[in-house]
């Protein structure tokens, strides 16, 4: 049981960085005006990252610099991978974007216990 957690852990850092990676890639070809392609393509992925790790919930992998509630995180978490699904479908990869949603799924299934703590609000 312990392979399976540290299993989906490790799959959950591939989707996170996949979708700052996916952010990344539509900010750098959205336009030809290289600022913007700079600002899309570094700063957008830098905030969401930033995002990422300052607004936690208490007891979930390290203390937060600010604690938000189980259903603030999980709406974080949605507006984060849904960022990453739209630059996805900007970039035409559609195969890419409906393959992350599935392999997303996968993770909150295994990862049911805190999703559902999240969204009850008990731990």
């Amino acid at each position: 049981m312990l392979v399976l957690y540290w299993s989906n852990m490790a799959l959950r850092l591939v989707l996170e960085l996949a979708a700052l990676l996916a952010v990344g890639w539509w900010g750098f070809t959205t336009t030809s005006n290289w600022l913007l392609r700079i600002a899309l393509g570094l700063l957008l992925p830098v905030a969401m990252a930033a995002a990422w790790g300052v607004f936690r919930m208490a007891n979930d992998g390290g203390a937060p610099v600010v604690e938000i509630g189980g259903q603030l995180r999980l709406l974080l978490e949605a507006i984060y991978f849904a960022i990453a699904v739209a630059a996805l479908l900007g970039l035409g990869r559609q195969d890419l974007a409906v393959g992350f949603v599935l392999v997303l799924l996968v993770h909150y299934g295994l990862d049911y216990p805190r999703t559902f703590a999240m969204l009850t609000g008990r731990r």
